[in-house]
C-alpha cells in the first residue's frame, strides 16, 4: 500500500524538477540575448543560493509530506530577485549613467564606453598592458562584451593583447588588414586561441548596444579601390549614437582616411570629437571641423612626447571653433557623462 504512494511521489517530484529545470532554461535563453544580463556584484551568487535552497526544501516538504506552498515561495522569491536585480543598474560606479572614459595611456588611445544597461566596450587599448588592466579594473570591468581595434599601430593595440590574455572578451571589430609586427601577431594569435567572435568593420555597420546606443561604422579602409601606404588611414572611424549625445571616434587617420571620409558626405556633427592621432598635424583640418562643430574636443596623447604632440595649430583651430579642448596629458582620465542629454566633462583634475 505504501508502495504505490511513493512511487506516486517519486513521480511528482520528478515532473517537478522538470518543469522548474524547463522554466531554468527558457529563462536563460531569453536573458542571453540581451546586454550582460546579470545581477551586479555578488547579488547573483546569493539568487543562486537561494535558489538551490528553495530547491531542496521543496524536495524535503515533498518527501516529508507536508505542504509546498512555502519551499515554492522561496524559489519564486529567489527567481524574482534575480531577474529584479539584473534589470536594476549598480549603485556604485557610473550610477547607472551613459560614460566614456578617454583613459591616461600616454602616448596611444584607449577609450571605454559605458552604457546604462551595463555593457562594456574598449576602443583601442593604449601601448601599455598592465596600465590599461589596472585602470579597467579601477572602473570595476571583468568583462569587455565588445574590443574594437581602430588599427593595428603598436600604441592601440599593444593594450588590446593584455586585456584578453586577462578578461572576458565577447567579440572583437577590427580593420582586417595583415600587418607584419609581433604585436598585430600576438593579436591575431590571441583572438584565434579563445576562439573569439571576429569581424571585420566595414562602412555603414552599425552596432547596436542597446535602445538608443549604437555605434556606426563612417570609415573603414577595406571599402576604398587601394588600401592606403599610410597605415594611420587604416583607423576605423566610428560615430557612437550615445543616449541622446553624438561622439565621432577617429583613430588616428590623416589625409586619405579624412578625405574620403568627407567624399562620403555622411552627417558628421557631433557633440564631442575625439581628435584624430594624438593632435598632429596632419590630422585636422578646417573643412572637417566645419562639417564636425563638437562642443567638446578630446586629444589622448602622452606628456613630454618626442612628437610634440598635440601641434599648436590643432589646437588653435578647434579653439576658433569655440571648442572645449581637453587634454589627457594635461588633464589625466577624461569622462564625459550624458546628463539628461547634456554632455558633462569630469577629469582627475578636477578631484
Amino acid at each position: 500500500m505504501i508502495a504505490p504512494l511513493s512511487l506516486w511521489l517519486a513521480s511528482a517530484v520528478g515532473t517537478l524538477v522538470r518543469v522548474l529545470l524547463f522554466m531554468i532554461r527558457v529563462i536563460c535563453a531569453n536573458l542571453s540575448r540581451l546586454p550582460q544580463i546579470w545581477p551586479h556584484g555578488t547579488m547573483g551568487v546569493l539568487c543562486i543560493i537561494l535558489y538551490v535552497v528553495g530547491l531542496t526544501f521543496v524536495v524535503f516538504q515533498v518527501r516529508k509530506g507536508r505542504r509546498l506552498l512555502p519551499a515554492f515561495s522561496v524559489v519564486t522569491a529567489a527567481v524574482a530577485l534575480f531577474l529584479l536585480a539584473s534589470l536594476i543598474p549598480p549603485l556604485t560606479g557610473t550610477g547607472g549613467k551613459e560614460v566614456v572614459t578617454f583613459f591616461d595611456v600616454g602616448q596611444g588611445d584607449a577609450i571605454l564606453l559605458n552604457s546604462p544597461g551595463g555593457t562594456t566596450l574598449l576602443l583601442d587599448g593604449g601601448p601599455d598592458g598592465d596600465l590599461i588592466e589596472e585602470k579597467l579594473r579601477e572602473e570595476g570591468v571583468e568583462k569587455v562584451d565588445l574590443m574594437i581595434s581602430s588599427h593595428p599601430h603598436h600604441d592601440h593595440l599593444e593594450g588590446l593583447n593584455r586585456v584578453l590574455s586577462a578578461l572576458t572578451v565577447g567579440a572583437v571589430v577590427y580593420p582586417g588588414l595583415e600587418y607584419d609586427t609581433a604585436t598585430y601577431q600576438e593579436f591575431e594569435h590571441l583572438t584565434s586561441e579563445f576562439d573569439l567572435k571576429t569581424e571585420v568593420g566595414r562602412r555603414g555597420q552599425k552596432i547596436r548596444v542597446e535602445e538608443g546606443y549604437t555605434l556606426e561604422v563612417l570609415y573603414s579602409p577595406r571599402d576604398l579601390t587601394r588600401i592606403p601606404e599610410n597605415v594611420n588611414d587604416w583607423s576605423l572611424v566610428l560615430m557612437a549614437h550615445w543616449g541622446g549625445i553624438d561622439i565621432l571616434f577617429t583613430g588616428d587617420m590623416e589625409e586619405e582616411a579624412r578625405e574620403a571620409l568627407l567624399e562620403y558626405g555622411d552627417d558628421l556633427d557631433c557633440d564631442v570629437l575625439k581628435v584624430p592621432h594624438q593632435g598632429s598635424d596632419d590630422g585636422m583640418t578646417w573643412e572637417l571641423l566645419e562639417q564636425c562643430m563638437p562642443e567638446v574636443a578630446l586629444i589622448s596623447v602622452g606628456e613630454d612626447n618626442e612628437y610634440g604632440h598635440p601641434s599648436p595649430r590643432v589646437i588653435e583651430l578647434l579653439e576658433e571653433f569655440g571648442a572645449h579642448v581637453y587634454r589627457t596629458d594635461r588633464d589625466g582620465d577624461i569622462k564625459v557623462l550624458v546628463d539628461e542629454g547634456e554632455v558633462v566633462v569630469e577629469t582627475d583634475n578636477m578631484q
